[in-house]
């Protein structure tokens, strides 16, 4: 029984510890100068990957309306892996974010 308080301390002490890392301040929240330029760069290149994504998206489904009238659905994959592209690079920033 004895053993069992101690095992029960030690991991309490270890998710404590834990829980005080993770909750720590980020001092890296502080922009060096300079970077606005950086991410006046960075908003054009999201505007562009929207433009594309919304382009490719209106190209794929043309092809398909092609293909379907043709009676062929060779398309529909391209759609997936647009669709997977898009997932991506949806979620790529903030996957960024979180680990700095």
């Amino acid at each position: 029984m004895s053993t069992m308080l101690h095992l029960h301390d030690v991991v309490i002490s270890v998710q404590d510890a834990a829980t005080d890392v993770i909750a720590a301040p980020n001092p890296g929240n502080i922009a060096p100068p300079g970077s606005d330029k950086i991410l006046t760069i960075l908003g054009w290149v999201k505007w562009i990957v929207t433009a594309v994504a919304v382009g490719g998206a209106m190209f794929i489904g043309a092809k398909m309306a092609i293909a379907h009238r043709r009676g062929d659905d060779t398309n529909t994959s391209a759609l997936g892996w647009w669709l997977a592209g898009c997932v991506l690079l949806g979620v790529g920033p903030q996957l960024v974010d979180a680990l700095t």
